[in-house]
């Protein structure tokens, strides 16, 4: 009789058991899931309050080519790498010159004897305006990444993605000075930058800004390269960053603001210049989900170009009046 009570308990413990199981798997089943209070609302980060919107699309220039590569303007012309060419297109997306280039050009800028400074993935070349070159370098050594190139008077500089420092040019395109973003002696590290995105840009008055990708900082260095200033962000919302490396580029409107363009969660922003969020100039919306970032230049009034690498299109946003 007592080994009867006992097997009739066990049995009724194993059935409790498996009515436990049975609910707790119903329960926890996606469906039935009670909602997180800490979930990321993704729906919510790609909609952006209008009132929050400065700029609005007034044009674009769908680019005819494989890939694009990298986007700068002067007073006159916009200049875009497309396959092995840089093209000179008026405001109008007319094209007005082509340069020939060995490969997609995928940074540039103007030197200080106003040729081109075309950067590749690991070496930069002068060249003139009919593609002809003036100078070539040679590969800082084989971990080389070169992401963009600034010029500022006769200071010339470029940044590294693999060697993670920024280095200075001379004219003859010698190195002279290279540092590694350390914001003090003895830190363990300097620039974090896990991917190819690692940007850099000159102020009007020739201050020199580096995006530090991995800190989602924005960093001031002076001429010798110790560092005097920072701003960082980190926050999935409009007044911050995300992910590995944000901003992917930068460049600095002629008030000293900031303008931003992000990967992933792609958008164009403005930051002040104590890097405080002021607007949005491009919502994700505009772009391709978990596309890329944008390459991004601003003129005098304010009017920002950006290269878009998912549409082969270079789209032009006016300040909204």
């Amino acid at each position: 009789m007592q080994k009867k009570g006992i097997i009739i308990f066990i049995s009724v413990l194993a059935l409790a058991l498996i009515a436990i199981i049975v609910a707790d798997v119903i329960k926890t089943r996606t469906d039935n899931r009670p909602d997180n209070p800490y979930a990321l609302e993704y729906d919510d980060l790609m909609h952006v309050d209008p009132a929050l919107i400065s700029h609005k699309e007034v044009k674009n220039f769908r680019l005819s080519g494989d890939s694009v590569g990298a986007l700068i303007t002067d007073t006159a012309s916009i200049f875009v790498s497309v396959d092995h060419q840089i093209l000179q297109l008026d405001f109008n997306g007319v094209l007005k010159n082509s340069i020939p280039v060995p490969e997609m050009a995928r940074s540039m800028a103007f030197a200080p004897d106003h040729n081109l400074l075309v950067g590749f993935s690991n070496h930069i070349l002068k060249i003139d305006r009919k593609g002809n070159i003036l100078v070539q370098t040679k590969p800082v050594n084989s971990n080389s990444v070169i992401t963009n190139i600034v010029v500022y008077q006769s200071r010339i500089l470029f940044a590294d993605a693999g060697n993670r420092t920024i280095y200075e040019l001379d004219q003859h395109l010698n190195i002279i000075n290279s540092f590694e973003g350390k914001r003090e002696e003895g830190a363990l590290h300097g620039f974090i930058v896990p991917s190819a995105n690692f940007d850099l840009a000159f102020s009007g008055s020739g201050e020199l800004w580096v995006v530090n990708p991995g800190l989602h900082a924005v960093e001031n260095y002076d001429s010798s390269g110790k560092m005097r200033s920072f701003w960082e962000a980190t926050s999935f919302r409009l007044d911050g960053f995300s992910g590995c490396c944000n901003p992917a580029r930068i460049t600095i409107m002629n008030n000293d603001s900031f303008v931003t363009s992000e990967k992933g969660i792609v958008r164009i922003k403005i930051h002040d210049p104590s890097g405080k969020f002021a607007s949005v100039v491009a919502p994700p919306s505009a772009f391709k989900e978990d596309g890329a970032a944008p390459d991004v230049a601003v003129n005098e009034n304010g009017v920002i170009y950006a290269l878009d690498y998912d549409r082969n299109t270079i789209r032009v946003f006016e300040p909204i009046q």
